[in-house]
């Protein structure tokens, strides 16, 4: 490792990652994001702000909605937060007087509206910029550490 190597603890997250087969950023953002939907599940479940950005997401994209259910295993939370989107849902759907009513009603009549992406789809974006950000610096200051890796798809 040279001196100026990054050493903190994406790098060696990295590194480590780059000794396995499959592409590093990959791997590493799916991991971040799994540990993210069990730290929701367990630890958040009943922060605000997340709620509301899951109201506002209307939920989990499909592929971070199968990952919560296959990989997350938590009961309460999965309750929790799927009666606090359907109550939204209902609520909103229910009045009509309410602009989400009109909002729900172009989702369902148009399928280009727009809503706030999935969490966990934020989530795993910052973490490849993150681990590509430091696969880069290691690269620069190391050439040799990706020479026997399998880089990146």
């Amino acid at each position: 490792m040279s001196p100026a190597a990054p050493r903190d603890s994406t790098a060696f997250e990295v590194r480590e990652a780059l000794e396995q087969a499959g592409c590093a950023g990959c791997a590493l953002s799916l991991r971040s994001v799994g540990r993210w939907l069990v730290a929701v599940a367990y630890d958040q479940v009943n922060d605000i702000q997340l709620r509301d950005e899951l109201r506002a997401a209307r939920g989990f994209c499909n592929v971070h909605a199968h990952r919560w259910l296959h990989e997350v295993r938590s009961v309460l939370g999965t309750a929790i937060v799927y009666q606090d989107l359907l109550k939204a849902s209902l609520r909103d759907l229910g009045d009509n007087a309410s602009p989400r009513a009109s909002l729900w009603r172009s989702i369902l009549g148009n399928p280009t509206t727009e809503v706030s992406g999935c969490p966990a789809c934020r989530v795993q974006t910052e973490a490849e910029e993150r681990y590509i950000a430091a696969l880069l610096s290691l690269a620069a200051s190391e050439p040799e550490l990706t020479a026997t890796s399998d880089g990146l798809c």
